[in-house]
């Protein structure tokens, strides 16, 4: 299937017995970009796109990325408590890479599928 993670098809069991699906690739690369462009915030326990409450299956994926240190909060605003969600150096790094991954795909001279 295009977009995944090479061995990224088993699923993993985490402990309350949700079955948690691998991240594509693109999955990823695109969760990043909206980090790297400013879109993510937190307020507690929510999770903020441009200001508005994001899908509770998209903040799964980012408390993954949190938990993986691709991407950390900042400190609370002291006037609404939101924190602005960054990536970390690992995160730049991977979002790069994944930035490489996805131009090599998009060219078709380039061999890569």
């Amino acid at each position: 299937m295009p977009g995944v993670c090479a061995g990224g098809g088993a699923l993993e069991q985490p402990a309350g017995g949700a079955v948690k699906l691998p991240l594509p690739e693109h999955f990823r690369w695109l969760l990043l970009r909206r980090v790297k462009s400013g879109a993510v915030a937190n307020s507690g326990q929510d999770w903020l796109r441009h200001g508005s409450p994001m899908n509770p299956f998209l903040v799964e994926f980012y408390k993954d990325l949190r938990e993986a240190g691709l991407i950390e909060m900042g400190d609370p605003a002291p006037q609404d408590g939101v924190s602005a969600v960054t990536l970390t150096d690992a995160g730049q790094a991977r979002y790069s890479e994944l930035c490489r991954k996805q131009r090599r795909k998009d060219d078709p001279g380039s061999g890569a599928r």
